[in-house]
């Protein structure tokens, strides 16, 4: 029996407004990810139109679940040039995870398959759990040093978080152009499209609770347009 699959990964963005815990003034963060759909069918019964509705209903119900994850926002602010506190904890926390966790289990695998073709004595036994400390505390400081940094951060750019102000100039400026803003921001930064990927906005997010955002550029009004996924 053949079975017809169909596939495709989303890359979407989402513009979250945030005021900063150092200086209190507002800005917007340019949020990424993607994740992938799929669905397979037998090609009498399932038709490519089915199976595209299918997949449409899948990314829908991603997007409302995307939406509802708050806390992956990460920006510079653009008054004081700070990340904010929770922003730098979650990035050491998630650096620290990755290589602390793929040091230790490539050092003990190294020491497992020591020992059980090399070992001669308790000293060799204990060189390798030196070994293995020293990795675990390399990886913590290498977690450290790839984290975000805190404090005043001059030097660095962000072109993905902004300030009010440049909100208002891209709003005024996709109505003049009729384009949409967060695909115009994503252009304005890489240049062009992700390979292989479908590019999809969510809209504006005020997490602030001030409405700053135009309704059109919502993102309820948003993912209204594109399908809630029932």
């Amino acid at each position: 029996m053949v079975i017809k699959e169909l596939s495709y990964k989303v890359h979407h963005l989402q513009a979250r407004r945030i005021r900063c815990e150092h200086c209190g003034e507002p800005f917007t963060c340019l949020v990424e990810g993607e994740f992938k759909v799929a669905t397979s069918g037998i090609p009498i019964v399932n038709s490519d139109e089915a199976m595209h509705k299918a997949l449409a209903k899948q990314a829908g119900k991603r997007l409302r679940a995307v939406d509802g994850k708050f806390g992956r926002e990460v920006g510079l602010c653009p008054g004081c040039r700070r990340y904010q506190p929770w922003m730098i904890r979650r990035s050491r926390w998630t650096s620290f995870s990755v290589q602390v966790g793929g040091a230790l289990a490539a050092m003990f695998l190294a020491f497992g398959i020591f020992c059980a073709v090399f070992i001669s004595g308790s000293g060799t036994v204990g060189n390798c759990i030196v070994l293995a400390s020293i990795s675990a505390g390399a990886g913590i400081g290498i977690s450290w040093l790839r984290a975000l940094p805190g404090g005043v951060q001059k030097k660095r750019k962000d072109p993905g978080a902004v300030p009010d102000a440049d909100m208002n100039r891209l709003f005024a400026h996709c109505r003049e152009t009729e384009r949409e803003p967060l695909v115009e921001w994503y252009l304005s930064i890489h240049d062009s499209p992700p390979k292989d990927r479908v590019l999809v906005s969510l809209g504006c997010r005020d997490l602030i609770g001030e409405e700053f955002f135009p309704p059109e550029f919502g993102s309820e009004a948003v993912l209204e347009q594109l399908g809630d996924g029932e």
